[in-house]
């Protein structure tokens, strides 16, 4: 049984014709990962699981117009990733400098997973965010 703090992540498929494939989840004791917890999903070497990192990053000098091409972009490669068998798509903000700007980590997460749901994918990922954004627990409580 799962308790309040726990959750899990993976391929949750199909929920209205399960099988056995869609137990296969990695349960993680809280939502906020530790640093060992976090490289070992980003380094999953188990059957089944595959993790992919794709940047929430945008160059702060195109403006508006740059942050909207990195959500089409960080969108299209969330696609292709799954296409090729990803199951857990690590958005990371990792790598903020003057001409890299974090996309909000809110709406980057947020507008993926509704994209998500309008292609019909969204039960065979699992999003993971690295972000230096949040700064307080309950900016991480879902």
């Amino acid at each position: 049984m799962i308790t309040s703090a726990e959750t899990t992540i993976g391929s949750e498929r199909n929920l209205l014709a399960p099988v056995p494939e869609s137990c296969q989840l990695i349960e993680l004791k809280s939502p906020i990962l530790t640093n060992e917890e976090f490289a070992k999903l980003k380094h999953l070497n188990h059957p089944g699981f595959k993790s992919i990192t794709l940047p929430i990053l945008f160059n702060p000098a195109d403006g508006e117009r740059g942050l909207e091409k990195a959500m089409e972009v960080l969108c299209q490669e969330s696609d292709k990733a799954i296409a090729a068998g990803i199951n857990i798509l690590i958005l990371s903000d990792r790598g903020v400098d003057a001409d890299h700007a974090p996309i909000p980590a809110l709406l980057a997460v947020s507008g993926l997973h509704h994209h998500l749901i309008r292609n019909g994918t969204r039960t065979r990922v699992g999003l993971v965010l690295e972000s230096g954004e949040p700064r307080e627990v309950h900016h991480s409580r879902c």
